[in-house]
């Protein structure tokens, strides 16, 4: 599955930095439980990353691990602040993908909204170790 969207996937800080997600979200997709990844900033300070996994194989430390491990490849303002791992599988509704099973970018950012919200107003997700 591929989400798809805008040719290029380029997130715009709130600082003005234009991030492109494409590799970002590729090399998160490695991750031996991650099913999808997707990384949101758009006219924020910062950032995020949201997950979808396999229930079976999900270790939040792995996930962290290659975050941290990615981090440190990345330039200040490309690296994920913080990052939600999901339940709810949204990529398998239909209303999510088009005629070539491609996963609609924008109408999943919309369906998560809630959860980009919460990544930048809430204490208590996952956050990336500050010491990078």
């Amino acid at each position: 599955m591929k989400i798809n969207g805008r040719k290029k996937n380029i997130i715009i800080t709130s600082y003005g930095k234009k991030i492109p997600t494409d590799k970002i979200e590729a090399t998160l997709k490695t991750v031996e439980s991650v099913t999808e990844a997707i990384i949101v900033g758009d006219n924020k300070p910062y950032c995020s990353a949201v997950f979808w996994v396999d229930p079976q194989k999900c270790n939040n430390k792995t996930i962290e691990q290659a975050i941290k491990k990615l981090n440190n490849e990345l330039e200040h303002p490309a690296q994920i602040k913080r990052w939600k791992i999901l339940d709810e599988n949204l990529l398998d509704k239909p209303k999510n993908s088009n005629a070539q099973l491609k996963t609609n970018r924008q109408e999943l950012l919309k369906q998560i909204e809630d959860v980009i919200e919460t990544l930048y107003t809430s204490q208590n997700e996952n956050k990336a170790d500050s010491n990078n």
